[in-house]
This record gives structure tokens, C-alpha cells and sequence, in this order.
């Protein structure tokens, strides 16, 4: 990103300016990013950092016991026209909200864009709410829950030829 903002107090990273995030999960493209952070097991809480323009590293900020920013990531709320890849996978939406307790994510978009989830072997699925996990092939599809509130889901799916 090209700004930071780390408070340990708050145990809240604020990335803007355009984000790329690389994981073993795959990569997330965003205009912002917020990360919360479980409590941390490290003594010096009450730091800041502000970083602009500089590429900053996690490890820069590591605790003793390895984990970023001193402590493990509980939430990431990611925002602004966001591009998500993973293995067989590409996500498009306005908010994406990964929550670690449940390794899920939540994929939401706006009245004119709706999020969409494109699987390179089912096909692509749109609707108000987006929830799946990095670890298997399943989405779980929600459209406002709001009786007329007229939001539809749309599924393309891949069938395969019988030879």
C-alpha cells in the first residue's frame, strides 16, 4: 500500500492508497484495507506507526512468537472496487470481510455492482451476499433477506458433455 497506519493500542492496521495482499491463500487487490489483530502476547503496547509511500513488510513488525504486527489477524474488512484470486477462483465485489475465528469470507458489492465469485470448473455466482472459505468449493449465496426487495441470484454453471 502506500500509506500505513498502525496503532498496537487499537490492534488495527489501516492500509489505503491501493493494496495488494499476497497470502497462501492467493491475492486480494483493494483500495483499502483494515486488519484487526488479536490481543498480542507482547509488552509495548501504545506504539504507532505511520508509513507513507514505503512498501512495509509484516515481519518488519513481528513478535517473539512470529505472528505480524505483534499478534495474529481476527478481522480484515477490505474495500473499493476489490479483485480477490484464489487456486480456481476470481472474486470481484466492494467490501470483502474475512473473519479468522471461521476462516470465511464475506463478499458484498453495490446496487449497481453485485459481488460475483467465478470458479474456474462451476462457473460464476452473483447475488447481494457472497460467503465462502479458502478450503473447499462451496458458496453459500444470500440475497438481502429483505421480502420485495427485488435483489436476484445468478448462477452460470459449467456442464460437462456426455461422451
Amino acid at each position: 500500500s502506500r500509506e500505513l497506519i498502525y496503532s498496537d493500542e487499537a490492534r488495527r492496521a489501516e492500509f489505503s492508497g491501493g493494496v495488494d495482499i499476497e497470502s497462501g491463500d492467493g491475492n486480494l487487490k483493494a483500495e483499502q484495507v483494515e486488519i484487526y489483530l488479536q490481543p498480542s502476547p507482547v509488552v509495548g503496547a501504545g506504539k504507532s506507526l505511520e508509513a507513507n509511500g514505503a512498501k512495509v513488510k509484516a515481519s518488519t513488525f513481528s513478535s517473539a512468537d512470529g505472528s505480524g504486527f505483534g499478534g495474529k489477524v481476527e478481522r480484515m474488512v477490505a474495500s473499493g472496487r476489490l479483485e480477490m484470486e484464489q487456486p480456481g477462483r476470481r472474486a470481484t465485489g466492494e467490501q470483502l470481510v474475512y473473519t479468522a475465528n471461521d476462516d470465511a469470507y464475506v463478499l458484498t458489492g453495490t446496487a449497481t455492482m453485485l459481488p460475483k465469485v467465478v470458479d474456474d470448473q462451476r462457473g460464476a455466482v452473483t447475488g447481494t451476499s457472497l460467503r465462502f472459505h479458502p478450503s473447499d468449493d462451496s458458496i453459500v449465496v444470500s440475497n438481502g433477506g429483505e421480502a420485495g426487495s427485488g435483489q436476484r441470484v445468478r448462477t452460470e454453471t459449467r456442464v460437462k458433455n456426455k461422451q
